[in-house]
């Protein structure tokens, strides 16, 4: 099914729910669980960046861009302790990571095919990030290697799954990550051509 999971951790309140599924798939499953915080290096450098910068009057570009980095840095490091003290607290198998690039990039490089990614459908910079970039979740989905679990804004247990692919490995994923969840699943027949 898969080995590891992989938490994207941005501080959006669907970051937090992704958490709570990766912690609860961690403890149910009994596999490792990792959060991983990505600080976008295209909010410290850049055309945007430095437009934002030069609007704001600054001059002194090189030293701005390095007090953003580091508190950008500080962030992902509160994130990720808050993370990996409610995996211990619930009794996740848990580890982290911080790195610098391209969030969505950064995310499938640190994935392998037999991992889950569990990820927000919705990012913290939602409206910023969509005009300008185009949404982290959209391009994992369509990029990945590995299966993806997209949260909302609440957490609900797993009660049922549906697969809506014909897809023999999409299906085989389903079968056995149901099975696991020791969930029963209904394949609905007037989906599947003949």
């Amino acid at each position: 099914m898969f080995n590891r999971i992989l938490v994207g951790i941005d501080g959006s309140k669907n970051s937090f729910v992704a958490s709570e599924y990766g912690i609860y798939l961690s403890k149910l499953l009994k596999r490792p669980v990792i959060g991983v915080h990505i600080v976008d290096v295209r909010l410290i450098k850049g055309a945007f960046f430095e437009d934002i910068v030069g609007a704001l009057g600054f001059s002194e570009y090189d030293n701005i861009a390095e007090k953003v980095k580091e508190a950008l840095d500080q962030k992902g490091k509160v994130l990720l302790d808050i993370f990996a003290k409610e995996c211990r607290k619930k009794g996740g198998d848990c580890s982290i990571a911080q790195v610098f690039g391209i969030p969505h990039k950064e995310l499938i490089n640190l994935a392998d095919s037999e991992d889950l990614i569990i990820i927000g459908k919705h990012g913290q910079h939602k409206n910023l990030t969509e005009l300008i970039f185009g949404t982290t979740a959209d391009y994992i989905v369509k990029h990945s290697k590995c299966p993806i679990l997209l949260t909302d804004e609440i957490f609900k247990p797993i009660e049922n799954i549906a697969i809506f692919s014909q897809d023999e490995k999409v299906v085989n994923f389903g079968l056995d990550f149901a099975k696991a969840l020791g969930l029963e699943i209904r394949i609905r027949k007037d989906y599947i051509n003949k």
